[in-house]
């Protein structure tokens, strides 16, 4: 359930959006989406604030680009992994 969009930064170098909503076992998941001017990327990120739980628990992001001839590069400790290439 969203809880609340707002608009971080709207000025002519970056535009964010972020967008907070409650799920099941956390007390709030924070999304935002960042674009820069004159760059070919959007900066993703999510905040999961989770609960205390002893059972096993998951969490799944999804992404649907179809992008002719792109490449998907997550953030990821240690280094940048390119999906499909560094699995």
């Amino acid at each position: 359930m969203v809880t609340n969009i707002s608009v971080i930064e709207k000025g002519p170098l970056a535009v964010e959006l972020r967008v907070v909503s409650k799920a099941k076992g956390c007390r709030n998941i924070s999304r935002s989406v960042r674009l820069l001017a004159n760059q070919p990327w959007a900066e993703i990120t999510n905040v999961v604030d989770k609960l205390p739980l002893t059972e096993k628990d998951g969490i799944h992001f999804g992404f649907n680009f179809n992008i002719p001839g792109s490449k998907t590069r997550v953030d990821i400790p240690w280094g940048i992994m390119e999906v499909e290439k560094d699995q």
